[in-house]
């Protein structure tokens, strides 16, 4: 039975990158050197994908997804413990965007609406923050801190774009809460959090079906369906032997087609 596990936003990062070459084959040779720039550590250690996005007449966008591969490797060992062998890893705050778009999208005059989920996990949580269907930016979050996820709220940019007012801004402009994780089947506890929150960014609060299920879900979804936003951080000398057979064979025909 295949497999797929993620890496928490503690394991890894998202970065929004943009490149001055309206080509995305010229704009790949400078991406990893501008992702390299805002990483705490060097690039050489470090498993990472570039996400295309839609970009401007000349420039390219792109979304980074990157994990030390410490931590890939300390995300394999933990799941052999367990006696699995994840044939992929995902990124947990790519997963709870496209889900939570999958399984409720935007409605009519939704399109570019603010959207923040928020999955509670015990003491551990996630913030992820987009508008409309692009993401913005995921974040780990002690779930009773208040505080911190305002603060979160206010420095994190507005859209992901270069120049983009900092700060999801108060006021009349409506947000759309989702709550998933096993701690939002606690409705008193996510009507107190909805209650603190929506004083500064008002809008309606949804809790995803089956919220304890809702990460899981989300990382079957993203390994079966094609969409936006995939990645997979085991790559490189840490891919699954399965995975690169696949590819072998992939580059086998090709080189057999070209040969006929």
């Amino acid at each position: 039975t295949p497999v797929v596990g993620c890496l928490a936003v503690r394991e890894s990062l998202t970065r929004w990158l943009e490149a001055p070459f309206a080509s995305r084959r010229k704009a790949g040779k400078v991406l990893p050197t501008l992702l390299d720039i805002q990483l705490p550590f060097a690039l050489e250690e470090c498993s990472y994908d570039f996400l295309p996005a839609k970009g401007g007449p000349r420039v390219t966008r792109s979304l980074a997804v990157a994990a030390r591969q410490e931590d890939v490797r300390r995300k394999v060992e933990a799941m052999a413990a367990l006696g699995l062998d994840p044939m992929a890893l995902d990124q947990e705050g790519l997963a709870l965007w496209t889900q939570s778009l999958y399984e409720a999208p935007p409605g009519p005059g939704e399109e570019d609406a603010r959207r923040v989920i928020v999955s509670l996990r015990g003491e551990q949580g996630t913030l992820v923050m987009g508008r409309g269907r692009e993401f913005i930016s995921a974040h780990g979050i002690r779930p009773g801190d208040v505080g911190q996820i305002r603060r979160l709220l206010k420095s994190a940019p507005a859209a992901p774009l270069a120049g983009a007012e900092a700060g999801l801004p108060e006021g009349p402009s409506p947000v759309r809460w989702f709550w998933a994780g096993p701690g939002a089947a606690d409705a008193r506890l996510v009507a107190d959090l909805h209650g603190q929150l929506g004083r500064e960014w008002p809008g309606p609060s949804f809790v995803h079906a089956e919220p304890e299920a809702f990460l899981a879900r989300a990382l079957a979804t993203r390994a079966l369906l094609p969409g936006p936003l995939r990645c997979d951080l085991r790559s490189g000398a840490l891919a699954h032997p399965a995975v690169l057979r696949r590819s072998r064979r992939q580059l086998t025909k090709a080189a057999a087609l070209f040969l006929a």
